[in-house]
Order: C-alpha cells, then structure tokens, then sequence
C-alpha cells in the first residue's frame, strides 16, 4: 500500500493547516454523494482519484514545490497502484456481473412461478367451464324430456280418465 503524503507545516503555519485538510477531505469525499458509503464504482474510484490528485498539486504548490516534480511522484504513485486499481475493477465487474445475474435468475423464478399459477387457474377454469356444459346438456336433455311429456300429456290424461265414447267427442273431458 502506497502512502500519499501532503506538505508538512510548521506551528507559526497553522492557519494553513485546516483548509489544506479540508481540501484534501473535501478531495477524498467528493465522490462519495451524500450518504458517504465508502463503496465506489471503478469509475467513481478514478473521478475521486482525479480530485485528490488534483488536491494535492494545488497544496504542495502553494508549499513552495514545483509542479513537474509533483507530477513526476503523482505519476509514479499512480503507476504503483495501477495493477491494484485493474483488480479491483475487475472484481468489482465480477460481483456486479453475479449480482445481475443473481437479479435475472430470481425475475425468471418468479416468472416461472406466475406462469404455473396461470396453469393452475387455466385447467380449475376449463374444469369448472366442463362441468358447466354438462350440467347444461343435462338440463337440455331434461327440458327436452319435461317438453315430450308435456305435449304427450293431455291425450295420455284423457285415455286414461275418459270412456270410449268421450274420446271420440272433442276435447271435453
């Protein structure tokens, strides 16, 4: 791990030292957002880099170095940690890409389980819908019978009730 120092200060310099440490804080946090979590994107973690770098030009200038000196150690620095920074950037895509994965995986779970349920309701539903065509053919074949026997009806009641001689008369009896 490399160590990035900032200018020291002498006591009689103590009015420069809290803005210089709000600069570098101000640098460091920059990228963070509002609710200051610690968890950055690659890209997020090369924007707060870029602040902090350019933090530490402005404070170390304002000591007194000169800029080629402070980008020669910026650069160096940042050479150091470059394989670093590349896995990290490549763990980081690996846990996003298994965390998506992890997200599409439960979305077809659940899409899954819908589509069952739908099944399930679609036989109950041709089940019930069976028998109520049954229970209407039956009704049908009934009517059919009910009408049969109602039109049969009154000259089955008149040879049963009637003499001979009154089935010969119309209807009267």
């Amino acid at each position: 791990r490399q160590v990035l120092l900032s200018p020291t200060y002498s006591l009689d310099q103590l009015d420069e030292v809290f803005p210089a440490w709000q600069r570098l804080q101000g640098a460091r946090t920059a990228c963070l957002g509002t609710r200051q979590i610690r968890r950055r994107s690659p890209a997020q973690m090369q924007d707060s880099w870029q602040h902090i770098r350019s933090a530490h030009m402005e404070l170390w200038q304002a000591a007194g170095a000169a800029k080629v000196h402070v980008q020669r150690s910026l650069d160096r620095l940042e050479s150091l940690v470059e394989d670093r920074f590349e896995q990290q950037w490549e763990v980081w895509n690996r846990r996003r890409m298994a965390s998506e994965e992890k997200r599409t995986r439960a979305a077809l779970q659940c899409e899954r389980r819908e589509q069952k349920r739908m099944l399930r309701e679609d036989r109950a539903s041709r089940r019930i819908f069976r028998g109520q065509v049954r229970v209407a053919r039956r009704e049908a074949r009934t009517l059919q019978r009910l009408e049969r026997v109602i039109t049969r009806w009154p000259s089955a009641w008149r040879k049963a009730h009637c003499t001979e001689e009154q089935l010969k008369l119309p209807v009267s009896c």
